[in-house]
């Protein structure tokens, strides 16, 4: 079952305004097709608790989501019923522009629509003028094309100095559990440079950037809470620098580039992920990675095949997320909520909103008493306390609901 909530939720008396009807009228809401796309699971397969929260990321990675989630809602004959819930933002963003620096003025206008007509789809109109040049820009996104989880992101723009072609098409590791993932772009990119001095251009020149790159990957899926991706591709690169015929002083026109090279690459990924209600964003969900990342890619640009000279082409990256006790616990702000808790507060942003999520989180990090399973709020280890506060957080979901329901009774401290 797919709820596809709009963005106000006009069953709550503060949501029931004109300003609020009106845009849940103008507003395209996503498409239950475009929700179910992106579900790692399907109707009749096992049930898996991993298979959801991850399925709850990949739709909270989504700019037209405010939220999102999963949870189970009857038990029969062997088969669970689950509930998908997902709730809009508004997502079109006009814009303008004005600044003056220099003597000379820049302007832009931009229209941006990132989930059109509810696809899932981002459309971009820009017209930019600056000291540099003027613009006018078309870009069209589509991150779950095809019905899946391919992307596909086509940039076109004509300049007053030149202009840019860019195209992606891409089908990556979208998941822990993905076994391969394959993708091609390119990008041709004419415009002119100018080097600035004290307010005067000094230089300029024609800069032409080509690039190309094909790719594949394949992985053996997520063991013992690691995953491990191989990939191999081939990459053009080339950088042209021309003078421009209506410069009239000295020009120091850079040396060209070309690297044609076949690559490696080798990635790690840890599967540790920590869920907050409540953390930097009032009565919104958020996932913080706290694991381990690597990759290394090694590639040989030789000059017999083309490339402007030899080259080891090398590239690596490691990152590991960390949590402090204080966003851990919640006890000192008050903000956080360890995952698991299962509180919500009602879906309108609102006062009475941030007064229960302040009540769940008083509620999640109370101390358990003897003799019940747990551990203190006090553990400084977030694993310890999302663990520790689970058996009190069962008490306050019972009254409260899931979260982004409207809750059906008013939370208190004492009661939990």
């Amino acid at each position: 079952m797919i709820d596809n909530q709009n963005i106000f939720n006009l069953e709550d008396p503060k949501d029931d305004v004109k300003l609020f009807r009106l845009a849940n009228h103008l507003h395209g809401r996503t498409r239950k097709s475009i929700i179910r796309e992106q579900l790692l699971f399907k109707s009749g397969e096992r049930y898996s608790r991993r298979l959801i929260d991850e399925s709850e990321r990949i739709l909270r990675g989504n700019a037209y989501f405010y939220d999102a989630w999963i949870r189970p809602v009857a038990y029969h004959d062997g088969q669970v019923d689950l509930r998908v819930t997902t709730r809009d933002v508004w997502t079109f963003n006009p814009g303008f522009n004005f600044g003056r620096s220099g003597g000379t003025n820049s302007t832009g206008v931009q229209l941006e629509e990132i989930n059109f007509l509810g696809s899932g789809a981002s459309v971009k109109l820009e017209h930019t003028t600056d000291v540099d040049r003027t613009k006018s820009l078309v870009e069209v996104s589509d991150m779950h094309a095809f019905g899946g989880f391919t992307a596909v992101d086509v940039n076109y723009a004509n300049s007053s100095d030149g202009r840019l072609r860019d195209f992606t098409l891409n089908r990556p590791f979208y998941a822990l559990d993905t076994r391969w993932a394959g993708g091609l772009s390119g990008r041709d990119d004419i415009q002119t440079d100018s080097l600035w001095d004290r307010g005067q251009v000094i230089d300029q020149f024609r800069d032409q950037h080509e690039f190309v790159q094909l790719y594949g990957g394949w992985s053996n899926g997520l063991h013992n809470g690691w995953v491990r991706r191989f990939s191999s591709g081939v990459t053009y690169d080339e950088r042209r620098f021309q003078p421009v015929s209506t410069w009239t002083g000295v020009t120091a026109i850079p040396q060209d580039q070309r690297f044609l090279y076949p690559w490696v690459q080798f990635g790690l990924v840890e599967d540790r992920y920590l869920k907050f209600f409540n953390h930097d964003q009032i009565a919104r969900t958020e996932d913080f990675y706290i694991g381990t990342t690597a990759s290394v890619r090694v590639g040989w640009a030789d000059s017999t095949l083309g490339s402007s000279r030899s080259a080891l082409m090398l590239q690596s990256s490691v990152g590991r997320g960390t949590t402090s006790s204080r966003a851990a616990t919640g006890s000192s702000s008050r903000r956080s909520q360890p995952r698991g808790a299962g509180v919500s507060t009602s879906t309108s942003r609102s006062s009475s909103a941030a007064t229960a999520g302040c009540a769940a989180i008083r509620c999640a990090t109370r101390t358990a008493p003897h003799g019940r399973s747990g551990r203190s709020s006090s553990a400084s280890s977030a694993t310890g306390i999302r663990f520790g506060c689970s058996a009190w957080a069962r008490r306050c979901s019972s009254t409260w609901g899931a979260p982004g329901a409207t809750p059906r009774s008013r939370p208190r401290a004492s009661g939990c």
